[in-house]
């Protein structure tokens, strides 16, 4: 786990998939966190800088798989749903975030709202 902080207006606490970097570009990292805004739920998953990740103390990350990117992010892989103790609706809801919205955060789009 890592809190991350380019996903929100808080940093979070995320799970770190991969390592990545292209050949000249900087490293990324793969994350995956559980967004939740009222009735909207998702596991999102996103490439962010990983400059804007930040390691738990004593864990020992060199294990975390390392990935070569190619092409322009949207050709980047999608990560897959994995979220410590994520159940199923969590992974049912997955969105993978290609890349930031325009305010640079990875957050879903809400759902508009009801109109009377």
């Amino acid at each position: 786990m890592v809190i991350a902080s380019a996903v929100d207006d808080k940093p979070v606490s995320a799970a770190l998939l991969a390592w990545a970097r292209q050949a000249d570009g900087p490293w990324m990292a793969g994350i995956a966190f559980l967004f939740s805004h009222w009735s909207r739920r998702a596991l999102v998953t996103a490439w962010v800088p990983a400059s804007t990740v930040k390691p738990h103390r004593g864990v020992d990350y060199r294990t975390v798989p390392r990935v070569r990117l190619a092409g322009p992010v949207d050709a980047w892989p999608a990560l897959p749903p994995r979220y410590p103790h994520a159940g199923p609706e969590w992974v049912a809801a997955h969105r993978h975030m290609a890349r930031p919205n325009p305010d640079g955060r990875y957050r879903p789009p809400l759902p508009a709202p009801d109109r009377p």
